[in-house]
């Protein structure tokens, strides 16, 4: 055959290429090193690539081009460094320029971890592809520093991922200019191994390489392998190498630009390598380099990555294109060089939570994360110690660590999708040959493992590609047929879009896709030397074990309007407080690896519910500790805002049922809701004062931070954003969320907040001063003396049945002190905790946390109905005790404001409060609607003002929503308003008809034994407008919505002294006012002294 050199005009220039001929014969045109961009010299070298300038003279591309500037680490002896300025070419391979239909086209990313590696075709000749009558292009991207340097300042213009980027313009660039070469643009597969096939992970979630490709194969790679993105020390590296470049430690980016530009390329690859510490090259796995791709931190024009892939990849363009996923058998050899020394393997052996995925290794819970990397411990290494002996194990723990469980993910994601495309999957299970050894020599001398059976990471090249280092497997030799499978599934599928095929005339692929909903169904092609069948996928056990650390099961759903949402139910956020464990702090809930079914609702927690009628009032059990999501939408283009929900019930009854808190109206509104459990009375919240035996109290406050943890931590798997969510509650739910306003234990975990009828400095919500009084009175009931000590309670305690604990927790405090103290239900309560430990939720007291709360930063919305004190009505006091009240008004006072006044003292005070509600009338059952109103202030409002005044007079910038709920029962939809009233034996057709405590529950929440508010209903618009404005809130922090108009709801100022101005929420309209029942509040304020009142 004579040599041609052919010349295609291309959009950008004409060129001029070669003819070559493959071993077998066929005949092929090679065009090399065409430039796509312009070459990354000077000012550009770090920076995002231009569209190359078009030329007129035939440009020479018969030659192969430079790589890259690289360091290669692979390499035997001496680190090899190279590459140049003008790498940027891409080559085509076409076995035909002028084909009677355009042939399909596949296009090859190399692989090397981003650091190193070419398109040279020494290791990726494109003899096999070729013959089978496709196209081949490969190029070259930059790698390392140069094309992964991310910095801050936009002015620069340097926001990273460079390299992936030249691949993208790369990619346009050849759909653009492949018909010349005889290609079909429509018909492109972008394929790549390693680095190669996380990169076309990369441009699968993307939205800048939207539609430059038709179908694609990720062979050994994923945007989710930990050496895939920049390490969580990048930073810290930048710095060390402005340092290691002379700068000074606080140097700003514009200086280090200025530094790295001058410096000799061969230095700052120099500098890559070390600017990483050891010990963070093993951070999750393997890592390679500091610079590699990760979120850019502002939004450019060719922004690549502007969210993580994991957000990415949950609306990914691609999922209506067909994908092949696959790896080798034993990835993680390939790494066996770069395991980690003795020392390393001394610390990952020591602190477990090392062998955990760099996502997972938060390290704020040290106990928590050991305890996940334990299971993988004795997963991949059983009993043994992590030494230099158990390397084969540690590199059996790579296989999953740096590469199965990434690719798994992906897969998970597009199953998870609802897209189109089919998604394949493949594991390639052959050892070395013995009949063609070379490449297989090249490769394990490498990576040092000549004793290792299977495929190593790397060794599927062999089957693609013509390696210099090798010749091509022949009819006949051991890994043939497995080879002619691999190969030829490829070609089908880069062809039609199915990998089936017929081999030969004894061998038939029949390669069927993965199921479209994520299971434990995982089809995989496996390809071993003699046989090729479909199969579970064989290390998926193993894969299993790292997803997620406990996946859940949950179902879906629909409203009554027909939104459809999916509901998990009673996910454990903790370990069940059982045995030891059933008064004490909370436990990290331990990792399970079988899916949970969480489609049903859980126990609630021990209680006696008083109100409720005999025979029904025991509920709960000891596993109670779960939360409950209902989201809409699993897989958002923009993550979802987050309304947590803790119930009410004094601290000592209630669940989170969603009975009572349906969550219909909230997911209709695209927000997701969770709520939880948490222990209640005697079980959460016991305090002893004995440090050593672990139980200082406020158990089930820290029952709710763990929970708010684990839904910070893991509501993104369910849509949600972990950065902003929004904390609700209402009666002892809002009294909480003040609490967690208030307490260091919980600072960080929400971002706004909305108290509803409570707070922390209401008189229930914390224990009673006489506590010590009542711990003794329990020792009794427990058969102990009264002076008992705190270990013989304890003791006594693990030995009752829960139910007579219930009891006893409940006829502790007799109903006298009840209405004349500050106990509503319980002794066991919230209060200062004697000892600070490890979780101490309450170190002091409410008031002295209010003034230097760290939440006074963010923005809440705090109010409160017209008539709370309504509920009370059954624990009015009855006509023997109501004339002790007339003997004595300081019985009107609070508590703590009556416990250090004489008797007449606080008759004197009370007085006040007794002119304040009944003028000159007297106290007598027949004005009880005057004690009602009296309760208003004393168990509610005057707590919630309390709270805004110390919001108030606080630096913070948060912002302060005050409202005022008066919308009265509804005669449309009585079946709610019914049932709270007879549960505190108050009729609805009596005087005391106003918004009781409570009330606002049937708006916000969906019931099961009431119907919604129909369209014209008298309370329908009231809700709307609540559930809007709360809504906005919850999404933006802000409550006007155009509902309100033309009423704009505006927080408060911080003048203190002004009269506080509310939203009055009423059942037609709604309107800024003054506080209604501010001059009561002020009379209240005016009992206490300055210090006292905040």
């Amino acid at each position: 055959m004579s040599i041609t050199y052919p010349v295609v005009k291309t959009n950008s220039g004409p060129v001029k290429g070669i003819s070559r001929k493959t071993e077998t014969g066929k005949i092929y045109y090679l065009f090399q090193h065409i430039p796509y961009v312009e070459q990354p010299k000077g000012e550009l070298r770090f920076r995002d690539p231009k569209p190359v300038l078009p030329w007129n003279q035939t440009l020479d591309c018969t030659k192969e081009g430079s790589s890259c500037y690289m360091f290669d680490s692979f390499q035997t002896g001496k680190p090899v460094f190279g590459g140049s300025d003008d790498c940027l070419g891409v080559n085509v391979f076409t076995p035909n320029l002028k084909p009677w239909k355009p042939l399909p086209v596949c296009v090859w990313i190399h692989g090397g971890g981003f650091v190193t590696g070419s398109s040279s075709t020494t290791v990726y000749g494109p003899d096999l592809i070729v013959e089978k009558d496709v196209i081949m292009v490969s190029f070259n991207y930059r790698l390392g520093i140069f094309g992964f340097l991310s910095l801050k300042d936009p002015k620069l213009g340097i926001p990273g991922n460079a390299g992936l980027k030249d691949q993208t313009m790369a990619l346009k660039w050849i759909k653009e200019n492949i018909s010349f070469f005889g290609g079909d643009p429509n018909n492109i597969t972008i394929f790549g191994e390693s680095a190669g096939g996380a990169s076309v992970h990369y441009h699968l979630i993307s939205p800048l390489s939207k539609g430059l490709f038709n179908k694609a194969i990720a062979m050994s790679g994923s945007a989710f392998n930990p050496w895939a993105t920049a390490p969580h020390t990048y930073p810290e590296c930048l710095k060390r190498m402005g340092i290691a470049l002379g700068l000074p430690e606080d140097a700003d980016e514009e200086a280090f630009l200025s530094a790295i530009s001058k410096e000799d390329p061969m230095k700052l690859m120099i500098l890559d390598t070390t600017s990483i510490k050891p010990e963070e090259k093993l951070d999750g796995g393997i890592v390679m380099s500091a610079f590699l791709p990760q979120v850019e931190p502002y939004v450019s024009e060719m922004c690549f990555l502007p969210k993580s892939p994991l957000e990415l990849g949950r609306d990914a363009w691609s999922k209506d294109i067909d994908v092949i996923f696959g790896g080798c058998s034993n990835e993680g050899a390939f790494f066996y060089n770069f395991s980690p020394d003795e020392n390393g393997l001394a610390e990952i052996n020591k602190n477990n939570f090392n062998l955990l995925p760099r996502d997972l290794q938060r390290k704020s819970d040290i106990e928590k994360e050991n305890s996940k990397g334990s299971i993988l411990k004795k997963l991949y290494f059983n009993e043994k110690p992590i030494s230099r002996d158990t390397l084969n194990e540690y590199t059996d723990y790579l296989d999953e660590c740096a590469f199965w469980h990434g690719i798994h993910r992906a897969i998970l994601q597009r199953q998870m999708s609802d897209g189109k495309g089919k998604t394949f999957l493949y594991r390639l299970n052959i050892d070395p040959s013995v009949d063609n050894p070379d490449f297989y020599k090249f490769v394990r001398t490498l990576t040092n493992t000549p004793h290792m059976k299977l495929t190593i990471h790397g060794e599927d090249l062999a089957l693609l590609f013509r390696i210099n280092v090798t010749r091509r497997f022949i009819k006949g030799d051991d890994n043939y047929e497995a080879q002619q499978v691999f190969l030829n599934t490829f070609v089908q599928f880069i062809k039609r879009g199915n990998p089936s095929c017929q081999i030969s005339t004894n061998t038939k692929i029949t390669w069927n896709p993965l199921p479209k909903e994520a299971s434990d169904d995982v089809p995989a092609l496996e390809i071993c030397r003699d046989t090729f069948e479909m199969q579970q996928l064989q290390n998926y056990e193993k894969i299993k074990v790292w997803n997620e650390f406990g996946p859940v099961k949950g179902i879906s759903k629909e409203t009554e309007l027909g939104k459809k949402y999916f509901s998990f139910q009673h996910i454990p956020y903790a370990q069940k407080p059982e045995g030891e464990l059933r008064f004490r702090d909370p436990k990290p809930v331990k990792a399970w690896n079988e899916v949970l079914d969480c489609t049903k609702e859980g126990s609630p927690a021990y209680s006696y519910d008083h109100f409720l009628p005999e025979g029904t009032r025991y509920a709960g059990g000891d596993d109670c500790l779960g939360l409950n999501i209902f989201t809409p939408d699993l897989q958002p283009s923009k993550q979802l805002p987050v309304f947590v929900w803790i119930h009410g019930g004094a601290f000592v009854v209630g669940s989170s049922s969603v009975e009572f808190y349906g969550p219909e109206f909230i997911v209709e509104k695209d927000v997701i809701m969770v709520s939880m459990n948490y222990r209640l009375g005697i079980f959460g919240f016991m305090s002893l004062k004995d440090p050593n035996l672990g139980v200082p109290g406020n158990a089930g406050l820290k029952d709710q931070t763990m929970a708010l943890k684990w839904i910070k931590e893991n509501i993104s798997f369910f849509g949600g954003d972990p950065n902003n969510i929004t904390l609700s509650g209402e009666s002892a739910g809002a009294a909480s969320v003040h609490y967690h306003m208030i307490s260091p234990l919980s600072e960080g975990l929400f971002n706004k907040a909305i108290p509803i009828s409570g707070s922390s400095l209401c008189p229930w919500a914390f224990a009673p001063e006489k506590y010590p009084f009542y711990l003794n009175k329990l020792a009794v009931e427990l058969g102990l003396d009264q002076n008992a000590d705190d270990e013989s309670i304890l003791r006594a305690l693990n030995k009752t049945d829960p139910k007579k604990l219930l009891d006893i927790d409940y006829n502790l405090v007799p109903s006298k002190e009840k209405i004349f103290g500050s106990v509503l239900m319980s002794a066991f309560v919230p209060q200062i905790e004697p000892y600070v430990s490890e979780m101490c939720f309450l170190p002091k007291s409410p008031l002295e946390l209010g003034r230097e709360a760290w939440s006074k930063d963010i923005d809440i919305i705090i109010g409160g109905t017209s008539n709370e004190g309504q509920f009370f009505y059954i624990f009015s006091p009855d006509e023997t005790q109501i004339p002790e009240i007339n003997k004595n008004y300081g019985l009107l006072l609070p508590v703590d404001l009556r416990q250090n006044l004489t008797p007449a003292q606080a008759h004197d005070k009370g007085n006040y409060l007794k002119r304040l509600y009944y003028g000159d009338e007297e106290i007598s059952v027949k004005n009880l609607s005057k004690y009602m109103d009296y309760l208003d202030e004393r168990h509610f409002w005057h707590g919630i003002y309390r709270a805004v005044m110390q919001r108030l007079v606080s630096n913070g910038n948060g912002k302060t929503y005050l409202f005022y709920l008066n919308v009265p029962p509804s005669s449309d939809v009585p079946e709610y308003y019914k049932f709270l009233r007879n549960l505190g034996n108050l009729a609805v057709e009596s005087d005391m008809s106003g918004t009781c405590h409570g009330d606002d529950l049937v708006l916000l929440f969906s019931m099961s034994f009431c119907k919604r508010f129909p369209p014209g209903s008298d309370n329908y618009e009231a809700q709307q407008k609540y559930l809007n404005s709360f809504k906005q809130f919850v999404k933006h922090g802000n409550p006007n919505c155009d509902l309100l108009k033309p009423a704009n709801w505006t927080p408060l100022s911080n003048k203190i002294e002004e009269i506080p101005k509310c939203m009055r929420m009423g059942r037609d309209e709604w309107f800024m006012q003054d506080l209604p029942n501010y001059n009561k509040i002020k009379i209240w304020n005016d009992l206490y002294e300055a210090d006292k009142l905040i």
